[in-house]
């Protein structure tokens, strides 16, 4: 059983490490070791946050205190954030990551993480912003009355024309009905 375990944890795709109540690595799947660009030799023992989290995006310290892996293991809460961590040859990466407690005998023995390099969806997020600013600027230049409603006939939105025409900001109206 053990044995179908670490094949499970070698297969997921998403990266997975577990550290000890000092902060050291204890375990990291492949997944993992991927992401990060180390080898198993560099990782065990290694504090974390030194290895791959010690810094901001703009190249700031990041202080252990303010990391959410740090603050699970000092107070056992499990945590979910959107962070980045940093590869062995200096590229940062954004990651989605969830930490959590192993509890033994009433104390944290160790925290594990489990984490998803989320630079694909983050583009897809900006491209969506990108084409609906362009949307708006488009609707937005036409003097006509534009609006869209859901199959509930609320408001999603609509152009500065029509705003002016009802007396309001177009975003005001959003997720309202012509009632509301």
């Amino acid at each position: 059983q053990l044995q179908q375990h670490e094949t499970m944890l070698d297969r997921l795709g998403e990266g997975v490490y577990c550290m000890d109540a000092q902060g050291k690595t204890l375990f990291m799947n492949p997944a993992a070791f991927e992401m990060l660009g180390y080898s198993p030799e560099q990782v065990a023992g290694q504090k974390s946050h030194a290895l791959f989290h010690h810094s901001h995006t703009d190249g700031r310290l990041y202080p252990i205190e303010d990391c959410p892996v740090f603050k699970t293991l000092l107070d056992g809460e499990s945590r979910q954030v959107e962070d980045w961590f940093i590869r062995k040859n200096g590229s940062i990466f954004p990651v989605q990551l969830r930490a959590n407690a192993i509890m033994e005998a009433g104390h944290l023995s160790s925290v594990v993480v489990v984490f998803s390099d989320i630079t694909e969806r983050n583009a897809l997020h900006q491209q969506i912003h990108q084409q609906r600013s362009l949307l708006q600027s488009v609707i937005d230049a036409t003097s006509d009355l534009i609006f869209f409603k859901d199959k509930n006939l609320i408001y999603l939105g609509g152009n500065q024309a029509f705003g002016r025409f009802v007396g309001a900001d177009v975003t005001e109206l959003e997720g309202k009905s012509d009632f509301d």
